[in-house]
């Protein structure tokens, strides 16, 4: 292999990659990628400071002009996608790591080490190999590692070629490990491969014993006393696996809905070789003291919600019932607040003699382990090497934790009231019952408190030895027992109670008695298959890009821990507490998208019934928003809401910021649930009767002016002035309640008498506000607040999620709302205040980026790269670092992205990948369309191949440039009906068709 010897960097540039080729298929002339071979796209630049060589105090950096680690992030060739590598090295006590792709330059020109001596270059660069592709010049005293999804009983293979000419140190040899699961390997080389330039492949296989994430790593062993030495040079790694059914089918046609509504179950083969490879991991302490939403493996079902924390030798758990709300008797700043309910405690007892177990001890990891929803953990545990597999159940209120070790140990389980901050005056109590150790707490009681919280738990330890248990203090007990070698014992923890609970203790102490290890094992099947049929299952977006994917999922898996029917709403940071005080704005924020802004993905993303948690939370302010309308607004009927509200009538801060529309914006999920499902019960008993109190509301206070128009008045964005006019978000959500208002009192039979007066509102609401920019015209909050995109984002939400406005619309108002989007990027990189044209303060780009896809005109390839520099940003102004979520959690709305991107309705129709450029391919299943209508499809080489579900029996418009085909699930072709770019056919319901769009 020729070497291209030394550059002389002018800027850091990546210089060395490793590629990746991860396929899941029998045969390798079958084998279908997974992750396969691409090129550079761009480069993310993370400047590193200076250091001293030779210091272990200080980390070595290159130095000069050209300093710097190039962490690659954006690497693929649109059919297929890279998984991140990991990569470290110790250079005489510094160390260099990253995440992702990467290119390392290291140093220029020789340097003196911390004895004096002269050590040449570290000599780090891309080169090309016999095969065409890259390699990866991998130093002594370095590793590189990569997780992927493996499933039980399949073989894996692993190869990969290792150069032994003149750039590597002659004889050294690569050790490549599998970790991370329970499997059998063994390692094989063939030695004197022929292929040119000195290559030798290596062989080795592994067969995992259960399903999970597995790290490929290698390394070229010891640090030599030649510092400059080069190490190994790896090329070509490749994973294949035994064919496994469906697994082939990962980026082929969607097969949609089986007849009845249900899905093919290849799809969850996918998923299955696809999720675990986006798993969330700490190496460290997740972090729960914040403000912020935490950082921290996530577990919950919808109403007992917890978050991990702890360290090397302590596992912590903070829990909570969804409506643990506490209530200080009145509506002002702070009163009301979500806060955990108490804290399970996992410690080393301290009857322990030293351990006496063999070999390393594992370090500290944590696993967000997303299609079980389970939490993984490994802790040192002071040498004894405990495990734990946690999970909430999915069906009821229950924590199973599955405890084993190294070696034999003694370990202590405790219930306390330790939460982070704790406010005393929260009574606590604890004790023990029997083979039982128990936790009560409350909220606020004082006189004035509107409600009581009350959550208790119950403690039983499964599986173990003798149990001794104790009430350790007023709020604390503890429950000790040994782990055997090769055994595991089974804690499980049942929790009762919530707003005004009475007999929580004793229903809790209940049901831990009846727990058996059979019954476990049921509980934990029934777990798994909610979230196999009732979650993952329902549908999902893959775009064959780690960084969109990854997002996507991960937000997938959190909202599925926090949204579930029946369960009170969470406020702007989640449901997972670990502060009795520092989780601020426990609220449901009506302002710019605001809390309710996950429930629009999730609904169009067939889980419509996780949104019913925020429309029954709506529904149950409606007595306290009509005592506002006549106290606050003078009006004598109709909800008035404020800006920050909470459940039960309180709110968090009581005032309005000058905001009438926060009602009418609090309706539009309920909106959006019955236009995708026409679910006309649900209708008429929550979404129907909560808009006909915003319409009484509008109708109190709109009046038509000399001019014909119904002007708004004293209404404003995040101002207390009375002197704005024509608020935009006003005049968006009054113009979609009274146009959805009219059609759902016909579908209804109810209120006849009113339509005359509804539609003469919806036809005559003034226009939108706008303004002259830059020789365009744009439009603008209000008639008084100047057009600053940055700030004032609000006034797109005419194209989303008012869906006003959009690609469809009438030409002038198109071309209003593209340059509304355009000029706003402009000013956004004017001013430098974000790193893409897209990333706003108060949404985090999760309004824009969908808005600009919904105008089209923005080349898709541009959006998709802002979009990625955007969620790989390390800093507050986005959503959030990698791997974590927003501040907010409304914020994690901004995944809608993905599902724009395949599929967007308008009143007209449906268009599947709009304006997508012919070599992306992207896949979708189970994706709604207003209507009733599920659909699954993917785009590949420009053309489209969908299937479609019909629930209701509507016909179906596409929205194409060309003719379309249909046929019906027996391949017979069912007529079209084109009228411009409309194509319509009619659908009987409960039958699936098939739609082959052609290029575009």
């Amino acid at each position: 292999m020729t070497s291209p010897g030394k550059r002389a960097f002018a800027n850091p540039v990546p210089s060395v990659v490793l590629t990746v080729a991860l396929v899941a298929a029998g045969p390798a002339s079958a084998a279908a990628p997974i992750i396969a071979n691409g090129s550079f796209e761009t480069a993310t630049i993370g400047a590193w400071g200076l250091g001293t060589w030779g210091d272990p105090a200080k980390p070595f950096v290159p130095n000069g002009p050209a300093q710097g680690t190039s962490l690659i992030g954006d690497w693929g060739n649109g059919a297929t996608s890279v998984a991140n590598w990991t990569f470290g090295t110790s250079l005489n006590g510094g160390v260099l790591a990253g995440d992702g792709l990467m290119g390392m330059y290291l140093r220029q020109g020789p340097e003196v080490d911390g004895k004096g001596v002269v050590v040449p270059d570290y000599s780090a660069y891309v080169a090309p190999t016999p095969f065409g592709t890259r390699q990866w010049n991998l130093l002594y005293g370095s590793t590189v590692s990569q997780s992927f999804g493996v499933t039980a009983g399949t073989r894996y293979e692993v190869a990969y070629y290792q150069c032994n000419t003149a750039q590597a140190t002659p004889g050294v040899k690569l050790t490549a490990t599998i970790s991370g699961i329970a499997a059998t390997g063994t390692l094989t080389q063939d030695a004197n491969t022929p292929f040119a330039d000195g290559l030798t492949k290596h062989t080795f296989t592994f067969t995992p014993t259960a399903r999970g994430t597995a790290t490929l790593s290698f390394s070229p062993g010891t640090t030599p006393t030649q510092k400059s030495t080069q190490g190994a040079q790896l090329d070509n790694v490749s994973v294949t696996a035994a064919a496994k059914p469906g697994a082939a089918a990962q980026m082929a046609v969607m097969a949609g809905p089986v007849e009845g509504g249900g899905f093919a179950a290849a799809h969850w083969e996918v998923l299955e070789s696809v999720v675990p490879a986006y798993n969330r991991v700490w190496t460290a302490a997740p972090l729960v003291a914040t403000e912020n939403t935490v950082h921290a493996p996530l577990m919950g079902n919808g109403n007992m919600c917890a978050c991990v924390s702890g360290g090397n030798d302590t596992q912590v758990y903070f829990m909570r019932t969804a409506d643990f709300w506490t209530d200080d008797g009145s509506n002002g700043n702070h009163t009301v607040r979500e806060i955990p309910s108490g804290c399970l405690k996992i410690g080393l007892a301290t009857a322990n003699p030293p351990s006496a177990a063999t070999g390393p001890c594992p370090g500290y990891r944590q696993e967000e382990e997303m299609l079980d929803a389970e939490i993984h953990s490994t802790l040192p545990f002071n040498g004894y090497g405990l495990k734990v597999n946690s999970l909430v159940a999915a069906t009821e209120n229950t924590m199973a934790l599955e405890l084993s070790s190294v070696g034999p140990v003694r370990v202590s389980v405790e219930l306390n009231a330790e939460v982070l901050d704790r406010v005393a005056d929260y009574p606590a109590a604890a004790g023990m019952d029997g083979d039982m150790i128990w936790l009560t707490r409350e909220t606020n009681n004082r006189q004035g408190a509107r409600w009581i919280s009350r959550n208790a738990y119950a403690a039983r330890i499964i599986g173990a030895g003798p149990v001794t248990c104790e009430a350790v203090g007023k709020d604390r007990a503890r429950a000790t027992f040994d782990i055997p070698s090769n055994a595991t014992v089974t804690v499980v923890v049942c929790l009762d109670g919530g707003k005004d609970a009475t007999n929580h203790l004793s229903t809790a102490k209940a049901r831990v008695r009846e727990f058996t290890a059979k019954s476990l094992a049921s509980l934990k099947e029934s777990h798994r298959n909610w979230w196999k049929t009732q979650w993952w299952s329902k549908g999902y977006v893959r775009t064959c890009d780690d960084t969109m994917d990854g997002y996507y999922f991960r937000c997938l898996y959190g909202l599925g821990t926090m949204c579930r029917e029946g369960s009170v709403n969470s406020g702007l940071h989640g449901p997972w507490k670990a502060s009795d005080t520092r989780h601020n704005y426990s609220s449901y924020c009506n302002n710019d998208l605001g809390a309710a802004s996950y429930y629009i993905p999730l609904i169009n993303s067939d889980r419509a019934s996780a949104a019913k948690m925020w429309i029954q939370t709506v529904y149950d302010w409606i007595p306290e928003g009509q005592r506002r309308a006549i106290k606050d607004a003078g009006l004598k009927r109709g909800v008035f809401f404020p800006v920050h509200w909470a459940p039960w009538g309180s709110t968090y801060e009581d005032i309005y910021w000058g905001q009438k529309f926060c009602a009418s914006f609090a309706s539009i999920i309920g909106n959006w649930y019955y236009r995708n499902t026409e679910d006309v019960a649900y209708l008429r008993e929550r979404i129907y009767p909560f808009m006909k109190e915003c319409a009484n509301f509008y109708e109190d206070w709109l009046t038509k002016e000399a001019d014909g128009k119904y002007h708004v008045r004293g209404a404003s964005h995040e101002s207390g002035s009375d002197n704005f006019q024509n608020s935009c978000l006003d005049l968006v959500y009054a113009g979609i309640l009274f146009t959805d208002i009219v059609k759902y009192s016909e579908v209804l039979g109810v209120d006849s008498e009113r339509g005359e007066k509804w539609r003469d509102i919806r036809d005559h609401l003034n226009e939108y506000t706008t303004t002259n920019w830059n020789g365009v015209t744009v439009y603008k909050a209000d008639d008084q607040t100047p057009f600053d995109f940055s700030i004032n984002v609000i006034q797109t939400q005419n194209v989303y999620p008012g869906y006003a406005c959009n690609r469809r619309s009438a030409p002038k108002v198109k071309e209003t709302g593209y340059n509304t989007i355009n000029q706003g990027t402009k000013l956004a990189l004017r001013d430098g205040r974000w790193l893409t044209p897209f990333g706003q303060d108060n949404m985090r780009g999760q309004g824009s980026f969908v808005a600009a896809l919904r105008i089209g005109g923005f080349p898709v390839d541009d959006m998709i790269r802002y979009y990625k520099a955007m969620l790989n940003a390390p800093s507050g102004a986005f959503p959030a670092p990698p791997g974590r979520y927003p501040p907010y959690i409304a914020d994690i709305g901004l995944w809608e992205f993905n599902n724009q991107l395949c599929m967007q309705c308008y009143d007209d129709g449906v268009r599947f990948f709009p304006d997508c450029p012919a070599d992306r391919r992207l896949s979708f299943k189970g994706l709604r369309a207003r209507g009733a209508f599920l659909c699954s499809g993917e785009f590949k080489e420009g053309a489209a191949d969908v299937s479609l579900y019909s629930e209701k029996g509507h016909p179906f418009t596409v929205i194409a440039s060309g003719r379309i085909h249909v046929s019906d699930a027996r391949g017979v072709a069912v007529a079209v009906r084109s009228a411009g770019d409309r194509c319509t056919f009619d659908t009987v319901a409960g039958k699936m068709y098939r739609i082959a769009v052609p290029r575009q």
